[in-house]
């Protein structure tokens, strides 16, 4: 586990911001990273990301040290939680955990942060803060597992920043604007360091990150910029020789971030689609890139690297895809290349083969989903994709094949797999007895499955045990203007007109969509038999429902 400290002696320069961008891209990479918030006065690192609920945090583990004297044996979850985060690398998500502060809209967490004795932890004799500090360290690395630990440090000279940078920290990354308190305030720590890595001999890693400098435009601006970071160097190794000119990175300000502050790492895909005049839109980016390729300077190996840029030129080129309707042969131009420089991805042959069926080239689309099925065979949508792909090549058995085999059906599904057993055995059987009952049986709570059943029966006269399972349905969905049509029709087919019409115009009222005459060809030959009827026409008249009448001409 590698530990990174973000630190600035004021606020105000972007160091919370500059820490989200590096985690990023390191779960980008592959890589697990746990972000600790210890800006206990002002912790905002929760704001950078779209966190889950906040209980407890790094303050209530102090407390129980400090206050209650009580060393937890591990660093439980009540601690810490998920962020969602993605992979360039490898599309499972990697761990991407975050341990806040603590619940800072609660009174509760100002208390025990103000309960907290920093001079006895750290200056009374037999004191035990810094043991304690390196136990946590120590839990993370056994009950989290990171490979990165990112650690949003206190401004200030304090005490939990002392322990940070000279204790915790393996990498320091200094952040400073351009002013005399932040030049000074580097200086000090600088020279802190120094003594601590003289005491400790304990060679740290320094990086100097010099943010909100305006963008130069012109050579003099330019010229400006040479001289103030020579300056800052010059400054900072007086009394120490910790800095180097390639450990010195620039962040320009940038108006974006004034507006609203976001991770900007990986928006690196968007340079590409910049026209020439507006390239120099995209230098923050290229900033945080530069200062993530110096922190992982010797953290990945040229394989890594090269595997990285590639799969990430393949998603650009997905993303890119997303911008184009289905209708567009771009979208498939920049799929193609996704795949040509990383075919180990099952969303970009998923998003061919749905652009490929939404064209009516099945074939093609079944090719695609195959693929995307073998890179990622635990997808149940996409075997649902294939199944409904089947269905369009009415191969029917192919399509009861894979609605069968899934393992977490819903209604919906199994609506597949039932039309394709009556698409592929016309004619009464018990096979499609046996289904609509497992049906029901599986979703005991569908109005669907009872509905498919009352129509079955209606169709086999059995009338009562439609009449059964319609109003079943009913229960479930009360207001639902295509069980009404079904009770109506079974209302018919027994011959009671009166209770046909008092239901059909239900259904009528709550508004019954045409497309219900296409749900059953039975059903549908009944409407036929009604349509030159006075009393029907007139009904349909009076909801406007001559739509219903033109799709009985058809």
């Amino acid at each position: 586990m590698k530990t990174i400290a973000f630190y600035s002696y004021k606020g105000g320069v972007g160091r919370t911001l500059a820490l989200s961008n590096i985690a990023t891209r390191l779960t980008e990479f592959g890589k697990s990273v746990c972000m600790l918030d210890f800006d206990l006065e002002a912790p905002g690192l929760h704001s950078k990301f779209d966190a889950c609920k906040i209980n407890k945090g790094i303050v209530d583990y102090i407390y129980e040290f400090s206050v209650n004297q009580n060393l937890l044996p591990t660093i439980s979850t009540e601690f810490y939680c998920k962020l969602p985060s993605k992979s360039f690398v490898s599309r499972k998500k990697p761990n991407f955990t975050f341990i806040p502060a603590g619940n800072i809209d609660t009174g509760e967490y100002w208390k025990k942060l103000s309960a907290i004795n920093w001079y006895q932890m750290f200056y009374e004799e037999d004191s035990q803060g810094i043991d304690f500090f390196i136990d946590l360290k120590e839990k993370i690395r056994r009950d989290i597992k990171p490979d990165y630990l990112l650690i949003d440090t206190r401004t200030g000279i304090t005490e939990i920043s002392s322990i940070t940078l000279s204790i915790l920290a393996d990498q320091i990354i200094l952040l400073a604007a351009n002013n005399e308190e932040n030049k000074k305030g580097c200086q000090r720590i600088l020279q802190s360091i120094q003594s601590q890595q003289e005491t400790l001999k304990q060679k740290k890693d320094i990086i100097l990150a010099l943010t909100r400098l305006p963008y130069p435009k012109t050579v003099e601006e330019r010229t400006k910029e040479k001289i103030t970071t020579k300056n800052l160097l010059l400054r900072c190794n007086t009394h120490t020789n910790l800095i180097n000119p390639e450990d010195l990175i620039i962040i320009h300000s940038d108006r974006d971030l004034e507006w609203n502050e976001k991770i900007k790492i990986n928006d690196d895909y968007e340079k590409e689609e910049l026209l020439n005049e507006e390239k120099s839109k995209s230098y923050i980016q290229e900033e945080y890139l530069n200062l993530f390729n110096r922190i992982t300077l010797n953290d990945f190996s040229v394989e890594e690297k090269a595997l990285f840029e590639k799969v990430r030129k393949a998603e650009s080129y997905f993303k890119k895809s997303l911008k184009f309707s289905d209708k567009s042969e771009d979208a498939i131009v920049f799929l193609k290349k996704a795949i040509e420089y990383n075919p180990k991805d099952a969303r970009f042959y998923d998003r061919l083969g749905i652009i490929y069926f939404n064209r009516e080239k099945y074939e093609i689309a079944l090719s695609n989903i195959n693929q995307a099925i073998k890179l990622d065979e635990r997808d149940i949508d996409l075997k649902i994709k294939r199944a409904i792909i089947y269905y369009e090549l009415k191969d029917y058995t192919n399509v009861v094949n894979d609605i069968k085999d899934l393992s977490c059906l819903n209604p919906s599904f199994y609506d597949l797999y039932i039309n394709a057993i009556f698409e592929d055995d016309l004619s009464y059987t018990k096979k499609k007895e046996n289904a609509i009952n497992e049906y029901v049986d599986l979703f005991p709570n569908s109005h669907e499955a009872f509905n498919l059943r009352a129509n079955f029966n209606r169709i086999r006269g059995n009338y009562e045990e439609a009449l059964n399972d319609i109003y079943k349905a009913l229960e479930f969905s009360p207001n639902n203007p295509f069980l009404y049509a079904t009770l109506a029709e079974i209302r018919y087919s027994q011959k009671d007109i009166n209770e046909f019409y008092l239901n059909f115009e239900k259904a009528l009222r709550l508004e019954l969509n045409k497309n219900f005459l296409s749900h059953d060809k039975e059903a549908k030959a009944i409407y036929h038999q009604l349509y030159t009827d006075s009393r029907f026409r007139e009904l349909l008249e009076i909801y406007g429902r001559e739509d219903i009448l033109k799709e009985l001409e058809s």
